[in-house]
């Protein structure tokens, strides 16, 4: 099965090294695209996960530069472990992508406070299945 995961803005200069990471991991990393996040893809994606006081926040924070949606051949359970599995990268272990590539908290546009970590992935094969539709509908 592949699993698909975002690249998050904060981590997007990164990029090539951040595919790396995964790669050095012993992964393999099956397609790269690089996209903007707009309204439609973000509220497909978003909505229901973030909670509404700070919803308007981390979709400024998403669409202030590139995303990149990646597929490979990891495994949810191994992805998740690997980002990290805490939002915040400062309370995640060292080694993990949230931790080494994640950018903490910082202020969207408007003000709003907003963790900037890198990556989003999903937490279940249902939730996998559904993004990669997204992703494939609207890019």
């Amino acid at each position: 099965m592949n699993t698909q995961f975002i690249i998050k803005p904060d981590a997007y200069k990164r990029k090539d090294e951040l595919i790396e990471f995964i790669r050095n991991k012993g992964y393999s990393i099956l397609s790269v695209q690089d996209f903007e996040m707009t309204s439609h893809i973000f509220e497909s994606i978003y909505k229901g996960l973030v909670p509404e006081p700070i919803i308007i926040g981390v979709y400024e924070y998403l669409s202030e530069d590139y995303c990149v949606r990646l597929k490979s051949d990891i495994s949810i359970s191994n992805l998740i472990e690997l980002s990290g599995t805490n939002v915040d990268p400062l309370l995640c272990s060292e080694g993990t992508i949230r931790r080494e590539f994640g950018a903490g908290r910082g202020l969207s546009k408007s003000g709003i406070e907003v963790i900037r970590n890198a990556i989003h992935r999903p937490k279940s094969i249902e939730q996998n299945e559904k993004q990669i539709k997204v992703l494939e509908e609207f890019l």
